[in-house]
């Protein structure tokens, strides 16, 4: 996982475990390394993320307890020794955190409350022994490691578009559930606890909009201000679509020195809608702005590496895309501010005001699926379900599952680990604790109404855009979709046009995995998933597509 932490690399080896860190060193540069034990050397800890009230911890540390630390790494060990395993309670950040506690010979996994960073577990050593990581191809780099296909998964990504959080595609590993606590014993099996629910802020039926609007905008501002400063590494790059996402985090994050600040946009090409916009609003702010255009000969060079890099779920050609672009017109840059979360927790998705055609074609795609896959699935018997609810019921049961299940997996996973990919961090300032307890309280007839989504998030993008003028304004309020999507499936065409040079439907019809997939791009995508992890266990250093795309034809005749 050098890739993730290019910076150091650190090993704690205990009797009855073994912790490792890979560092890409953004805060306490100095002082930072990890893992981190107490003096008994009883209690060792490591965590991937940020911590964002860092500071106010470290004071309260030493104003409280006359503890010093000098790392956010020391501070959490600080005070797991302290509150135990409701240390988590007391922070607020970005994190997947590793206790191995030899008082009790246990070994303790936290992730955050809407799972940004990535923390995967299962069995290896016939069973004997138990591992975590932050990227599934660790576990295949393990020799007494072995998995197939999670099926349930699959089926789930056939007729959702997305599995749940607390699945991969592999049937050995899995993933911390977001805001949950997975606790492994010397003799007993893994406990997973909700550690951290949140009751979010007191509901209010007031509809002062611009109120809400103002408020909104405030606590989007502290959590755009908090991950640029939370670094001691600048410029930070934020992911700008010209949309309205995008605009808002470029928009909060003025006011910080020439340069501090800078906006990549990628895209099919300099003349679409996404990159004209992008500039305008970047020139409007005063932010150095680059365009890269995205290839289907980039993704092809670089194909057996996203799969490498994003096996666990599904594909990541646009966040693998723009961290490249970012290292590359960037050379020193290790922070990204994206706009993730945005449709998730303000109704921004086309089917959070007409859910009936996705809800209608995935009641179809059921009917595929085998009965005991649904069984034991817990979002494919909601699923079923739907048959027999009023749409209402529906709409609310689909809000629920797109902020938690596909957010994680269609969004921060790939964002994650494509942006990794090139030692970029993502931060997502839309999923600011502060700002989701704000979001809790406001009534959904606040966030969209009839055909208009993200009615709050349009308010702030008009002010913040009123001093550059009412042209821009509209540009962007009225933007259609995203071009960068059509950019992404121009080039995945294309690729595949290439694939089906080397291997034809009819080849790739006869895999055990055709039908999971949707289409010849997504079957060639499992194809490519199972030769990289299953065949090559994670090592591919030089192979091409055209050797993968041989190997998987290989494996279809056999």
């Amino acid at each position: 996982m050098a890739a993730r932490g290019p910076d150091d690399e650190r090993v704690v080896e205990g009797d009855y475990f073994a912790l490792g860190f890979r560092r890409l060193a953004i805060v306490a540069t100095e002082s930072g390394q990890q893992p981190v034990s107490d003096q008994t050397q009883r209690v060792t800890l490591a965590f991937n993320g940020e911590i964002y009230d860092y500071g106010a911890l470290r004071d309260d540390l030493l104003r409280k307890r006359g503890i010093t630390v000098k790392s956010e790494a020391e501070g959490l060990l600080a005070l797991y020794l302290s509150e135990g395993v409701e240390f988590v309670r007391s922070i607020d950040g970005d994190y997947a955190i590793v206790v191995c506690d030899d008082r009790t010979r246990e070994c303790h996994l936290f992730r955050d409350p809407f799972g940004v960073k990535p923390l995967y577990y299962g069995l290896i050593a016939d069973g004997r022994a138990w591992a975590a990581a932050s990227e599934v191809q660790a576990f295949f780099h393990h020799p007494d490691f072995s998995t197939d296909w999670d099926e349930i998964a699959l089926w789930e990504r056939r007729v959702l578009g997305f599995s749940a959080f607390d699945r991969t595609n592999f049937a050995a590993i899995r993933q911390v559930p977001p805001g949950a606590r997975v606790t492994f014993g010397a003799s007993a099996p893994p406990r997973i606890i909700d550690a951290l629910k949140d009751p979010g802020a007191p509901r209010t039926d007031a509809l002062d909009v611009d109120r809400i609007a103002d408020d909104c905008a405030a606590a989007l501002r502290q959590a755009v201000e908090r991950r640029i400063s939370h670094s001691e590494y600048f410029p930070v790059a934020i992911a700008l679509s010209g949309g309205i996402d995008s605009t808002i985090i470029a928009g909060l994050s003025s006011g910080h020195p020439q340069g501090r600040v800078v906006a990549i946009t990628i895209g099919g090409a300099p003349d679409e809608e996404d990159a004209t916009i992008s500039a305008r609003v970047a020139a409007s702010l005063s932010l150095p702005h680059a365009f890269e255009q995205v290839s289907a000969e980039f993704l092809c060079a670089h194909y057996p590496r996203m799969v490498l890099g994003c096996g666990a779920q599904g594909p990541a050609y646009a966040a693998y895309c723009l961290g490249d672009a970012m290292r590359r017109h960037c050379a020193g840059i290790k922070v990204a501010l994206c706009g993730e979360g945005a449709d998730e927790l303000f109704l921004g998705y086309w089917m959070h005001v007409r859910a009936q055609a996705y809800v209608h074609r995935a009641i179809d795609a059921l009917t595929n699926v085998p009965a005991d896959s649904i069984d034991a699935s817990p979002l494919l018997k909601v699923v079923a379900g739907w048959r027999s609810l009023d749409a209402p019921r529906i709409q609310r049961e689909l809000n629920r599952m797109f902020r938690s299940h596909q957010l994680v997996n269609r969004h921060l996973i790939p964002f994650d680990h494509g942006m990794m990919a090139h030692g970029i961090e993502c931060r997502v300032p839309f999923l600011d604790r502060e700002v989701a307890r704000f979001v809790s309280a406001v009534p959904e007839c606040a966030r969209t109404a009839g055909n208009t989504s993200k009615i709050l998030l349009r308010l702030v993008a008009s002010d913040l855009l009123r001093p550059f003028g009412a042209g821009l304004k509209r540009l962007v309020l009225d933007r259609r979709p995203s071009a960068l999507p059509a950019a992404m499936n121009e080039a995945r065409t294309a690729l595949t046009r290439r694939i089906a040079g080397t291997l034809s439907a009819c080849d790739l019809q006869r895999s055990r995995l055709a039908p999971f997939a949707t289409g010849l791009e997504d079957l060639f995508w499992l194809g490519a998933v199972d030769t990289v992890f299953l065949r090559h266990r994670a090592r591919i250093d030089g192979m091409e597509l055209s050797e993968m795309a041989m190997e998987i034809l290989d494996a279809v005749a056999s």
